[in-house]
C-alpha cells in the first residue's frame, strides 16, 4: 500500500510540474496525463483482484 501511495504522490508531483511548465503545449500534457491515470487504474484494478 505505502508504494501505491508513493506512485501517487509521484504522479500528483509530477502533474503540478507539468502545470508549472508553459511551454508544454495542452495536447502534451493530456497524454501524459491519460497515461499516467490509465496506469494508476490498473495498478488499482490489480489491488481489487
Amino acid at each position: 500500500m505505502a508504494s501505491f501511495k508513493g506512485k501517487l504522490a509521484m504522479m500528483y508531483s509530477f502533474i503540478f510540474l507539468l502545470s508549472k511548465v508553459k511551454d508544454i503545449n495542452p495536447w502534451t500534457k493530456g497524454n501524459v496525463l491519460n497515461s499516467m491515470l490509465s496506469r494508476a487504474n490498473e495498478d488499482l484494478k490489480l489491488k481489487m483482484l
